[in-house]
């Protein structure tokens, strides 16, 4: 699975979508934000906030390949989702007015 798939950028921030678990220990759906700072010709990433956003499909049976089943959950999601990009860019803003 390429990462970068799952993965967009606005602004200062990226966002990437990934499967992983949750306090129970349940796989769900996850939603990373950073920000990005670049500073000359560097680049430093500042992790804002991890944050649960779905469950997974059941109907999709995880196989021998993980990275397969994982592409197979998030396709789904972000299908089902076709707004997630821009709620995510919403919960980003009312995040930053909270801090």
């Amino acid at each position: 699975m390429n990462p970068l798939d799952w993965t967009h950028q606005w602004d200062q921030f990226e966002m990437m979508m990934y499967v992983g678990k949750d306090d129970t220990g349940q796989e769900k759906i996850f939603m990373q934000v950073s920000k990005v700072i670049r500073i000359e010709q560097a680049t430093e990433q500042e992790i804002l906030y991890d944050r649960e956003i779905g469950l997974l499909n059941p109907e999709i049976i995880r196989g021998v390949d993980r990275d397969a089943w994982e592409e197979k959950q998030l396709k789904w999601f972000l299908d089902t989702h076709p707004d997630l990009v821009e709620r995510e860019k919403a919960y980003v803003k009312d995040w930053e007015k909270s801090r």
